[in-house]
């Protein structure tokens, strides 16, 4: 299915095959998609509910909310921030100026990058999820209530956590320029 608006809203329901979805002064609200999902909008939010392929998302000036990531999932903004609630395999997802918070389920299959360069980074971690972890921040500090093996040589930089998480997995690196970085347990 191919979607397409220069100047309003799109709002699709539940969604058997692949899809585009395209406007350039709008939102886009899909509430589950079972085929693949590219979804681009030069000026407005992106609403997505369950998400069972992979999916390609784009806003220039606005947030974007996914209530789950069944297969890889790309998200990027340039104004606004991103928010996964259950990812269940690799997130690329970057904001210019905003906040960027994920929740993992479960491992992914592939690298995971969760960068901004205006907010802050919040991840959640169910307790059998294990990444090989780079976290680093400019402007603020790396918080963890999850263990982190770390080998350490020379000073600890507050910005910086270099590790494995649950015995390590696919690399997740988390990066931020002026925030902090809070890894929670799910």
């Amino acid at each position: 299915m191919f979607v397409k608006t220069s100047g309003g809203n799109l709002k699709l329901g539940q969604i058997e095959g692949d899809t585009t979805a395209i406007t350039s002064a709008g939102s886009i609200s899909i509430s589950s998609a079972k085929g693949k999902v590219a979804a681009k909008t030069s000026g407005g939010n992106l609403e997505l509910g369950e998400l069972s392929a992979s999916a390609e998302v784009e806003t220039s000036a606005g947030s974007i909310n996914i209530k789950s990531a069944r297969a890889a999932l790309s998200a990027k903004t340039s104004g606004g921030n991103i928010k996964i609630d259950d990812a269940q395999d690799s997130v690329l997802a970057h904001t210019s100026a905003g906040e960027v918070s994920a929740a993992f389920s479960s491992a992914p299959r592939g690298d995971c990058s969760l960068t901004s360069s205006g907010g802050s980074i919040n991840l959640k971690l169910a307790d059998n999820v294990g990444f090989d972890l780079e976290a680093r921040t400019s402007g603020g500090r790396v918080n963890t209530e999850v263990p982190v093996a770390t080998i350490t040589a020379g000073e600890h930089k507050t910005g910086l956590l270099k590790g494995k998480i649950n015995g390590g997995g696919k690399a997740l690196l988390l990066h931020t320029s002026a925030g902090s970085i809070n890894i929670h347990k799910l």
